[in-house]
């Protein structure tokens, strides 16, 4: 009896320091995105992980994979990017909560539940009128920020609460999909960010399809397959240049013309190495191909494309979709490198569990099919 009560307490106190840490690092970027301080960001970053690392040593070794994936992290921060301080905690912390909670379910309810207190501290601050919203003209697109640093920062972290009630709920039936259309509709109307309305359309469309395909998990992989591969190598098109003319610029914002002088600034080093100092751009990939090199790049895209049969293995849909619309907004958008944004997290999370399992762990075999 004693034994399991001490058993017990362990367990409570790794998910003690999960929440508090998954929660501190949202209100995090509340703190630099919303109330406008980032005086403590990295801080509270590195201060975070020796807390981390204590709590481990209460439940389980790290596997042999996931330490090369903490060196690679250590290997970014040693070249040092712009990105690498991101890079290398974001793949720290996923290494780390999946030590400390083996379940994705679990761990999704951890990352909903601290989304929902996050939004509610938003909403607050804009009701008691501490943090004023702003609308301005854009291209002649009128665009409200909801309080945040800028419009894109709202939307990202708005967007993010919608993604993990849908990656939450039990079944996703046809009334909660429409209902979470809606609010995407509305939130897109409010903020006009096309990137975040558009992803959240993707997820439930290639949900869909995964359903069609539901016997025919050959035809699931396939597509699955072929669609990461393609938004994976996208750093071609930049590299190239061949979408920088006039019409895609319009398009996408001038986005193709930045990422074609990203490409143009950094150098055939950084492409095989990493470590660029080109500044930041809204494009994860390319920002994550030139920050830590090909070699980690191309082993990176293998561990994705290996979650991803994993998830048609076990009858995860909903993983999948979801890893799909991510790599798609990551063409666009930073997001999968915000180690703050806890839909940033959950990529990480299920693309590092789901691409180093082996068919022996008994801890995915519990896993539900979504």
């Amino acid at each position: 009896m004693n034994i399991k009560l001490a058993y017990k307490k362990k367990i409570d106190f790794q998910q003690l320091i999960l929440n508090g840490t998954i929660f501190l690092l949202g209100l995090n970027y509340l703190i630099y995105c919303f109330f406008s301080d980032d005086q403590y960001k990295n801080a509270l970053r590195i201060f975070l992980i020796p807390i981390l690392a204590v709590a481990i040593f209460y439940r389980r070794k790290f596997s042999r994979t996931h330490l090369i994936i903490l060196a690679a992290s250590l290997y970014a921060l040693a070249i040092n990017g712009d990105m690498a301080l991101n890079i290398a905690f974001i793949l720290i912390i996923s290494v780390i909560s999946i030590t400390l909670c083996g379940l994705e379910k679990e761990f999704v309810r951890i990352l909903n539940r601290t989304q929902i207190l996050l939004s509610i501290i938003v909403l607050i601050a804009l009701l008691l009128g501490i943090v004023t919203p702003k609308s301005m003209t854009v291209g002649g697109r009128i665009r409200n920020d909801l309080g945040f640093m800028n419009i894109n920062s709202a939307a990202v972290f708005f967007s993010s609460t919608i993604l993990l009630y849908c990656m939450c709920t039990e079944k996703m039936v046809w009334h909660k999909a429409i209902f979470v259309l809606l609010l995407s509709v509305f939130l897109w109307r409010l903020t006009d960010s096309r990137t975040s309305f558009l992803g959240i359309l993707l997820f439930f469309i290639t949900l869909f399809i995964l359903y069609l395909l539901r016997k025919k998990k050959k035809i699931q992989r396939w597509y699955l397959t072929i669609s990461a591969v393609v938004l994976l190598c996208s750093p071609l098109l930049w590299q190239s240049g061949v979408l920088n003319n006039f019409l895609f610029n319009q398009l996408l914002s001038l986005r193709p013309r930045l990422f074609s002088k990203y490409c143009q600034d950094s150098s055939i080093i950084n492409l095989f190495i990493g470590g660029s100092k080109a500044g930041e751009i809204d494009n994860a990939w390319l920002m994550l191909l030139y920050n830590i090199g090909l070699p980690l790049y191309i082993a990176f895209g293998a561990l994705t494309l290996r979650a991803l049969r994993r998830l048609v293995d076990v009858g995860n849909c909903r993983s999948a979709s979801f890893l799909i619309m991510m790599l798609a907004v990551g063409m666009m958008e930073t997001l999968p490198l915000r180690c703050e944004i806890l839909t940033a997290i959950l990529f990480w999370y299920i693309v590092i569990k789901y691409g180093t399992f082996r068919k022996s762990n008994p801890i995915l075999l519990k896993e539900d099919k979504r």
